[in-house]
């Protein structure tokens, strides 16, 4: 019984999953991996601040439905994850461009990256890993077994 109690609560629940143990949660490898990739991009001379994907929404950076800045693209989803390593770049109004510019530290960077595994969930490499991903782990998820990948019954 308690066993039971124990998965549901850890498999429902992201603050009882320990990610230093079965790799990081969906909000988490995603959001290191837009992390990783404004650092890079950054070094390499692109604007974060004014950057435009395809459709015309911030590639970097974007605001959420309540204005505060977050990470563009598909991690967009996650925008009210508190990681560890996020929180200093964080002002009053959500990410601050300011910090982002001057203020990372190698240790984030590292954080980061390792939390990094995935592509963003809902993307083509979603479960296999990327071959860009420094730390290439082939960790598949356990959500592509439940039923949020196929149609429920009555949406066909």
């Amino acid at each position: 019984v308690f066993g039971f109690i124990a998965c549901c609560f850890a498999w429902f629940n992201n603050t009882a999953y320990p990610s230093e143990f079965y790799g990081p949660t969906g909000p988490e490898d995603s959001q290191a991996q837009a992390f990783t990739f404004l650092v890079r991009d950054q070094r390499l001379g692109a604007n974060v601040g004014s950057a435009q994907g395809p459709t015309g929404l911030g590639k970097y950076l974007m605001r959420s439905s309540t204005g505060e800045v977050i990470f563009g693209g598909e991690t967009m989803h996650f925008w009210d994850l508190r990681a560890p390593w996020l929180e200093p770049l964080r002002g009053p109004n959500g990410l601050d461009l300011s910090r982002l510019k001057k203020d990372i530290q190698p240790w984030q960077e590292r954080s980061s990256a390792k939390y990094m595994t995935h592509a963003p969930l809902g993307s083509l490499n979603f479960v296999g890993g990327v071959a860009t991903v420094i730390n290439a782990v082939k960790n598949t998820r356990t959500n592509h077994l439940t039923n949020n990948r196929y149609p429920h019954p009555r949406q066909s």
